[in-house]
């Protein structure tokens, strides 16, 4: 189900979605879902897309914080469940459907004021151009548009 915990720090937090990440890559559910998702298209914008088309942005209640692994994610979808999520929960489907297509990811949590993180998504190495590529479905941009953050921490 959904990973409620009182963190008690940031690396509480990176820690559990480090857990949820890699708990999903892999996962035959995520992997079938991802190659659904990807079939006939390019996987990274596919993944994007979909996320941004079928799992609606929904903000974690009061000062909550809810992960929700790609594992859960995957069974609500196949249940014909609705799926909302906020920043995090869509970054975690990203990089565990790209990271069940076998691309490396990782999710990177930025804040664009001084000590306030506030925002996360996936990225994506690719490999040719030695770079990670951004991909954030709760932006109206196409894959690979980022904010330059003030803060930044990279989980994976």
């Amino acid at each position: 189900m959904l990973t409620v915990l009182p963190y008690e720090t940031l690396g509480d937090a990176v820690n559990a979605l480090f857990y949820l990440m890699h708990k999903g890559i892999g996962d035959p559910l995520v992997t079938q879902l991802a190659q659904d998702i990807a079939r006939n298209a390019d996987p990274i914008v596919a993944v994007h897309n979909w996320v941004r088309k079928n799992v609606h942005y929904t903000p974690d209640p009061g000062n909550d914080e809810f992960f929700t692994s790609p594992v859960r994610i995957a069974k609500n979808f196949y249940a014909g469940l609705s799926l909302q999520e906020d920043c995090d929960g869509m970054a975690l489907a990203v990089a565990g459907f790209l990271g069940s297509l076998e691309y490396r990811t990782r999710i990177v949590l930025v804040g664009y004021e001084i000590g306030d993180i506030s925002h996360a998504y996936a990225e994506v190495y690719l490999p040719i151009q030695n770079t990670w590529l951004g991909v954030d479905p709760t932006s109206p941009y196409p894959v690979g548009f980022e904010i330059p953050p003030i803060e930044r921490v990279v989980v994976g």
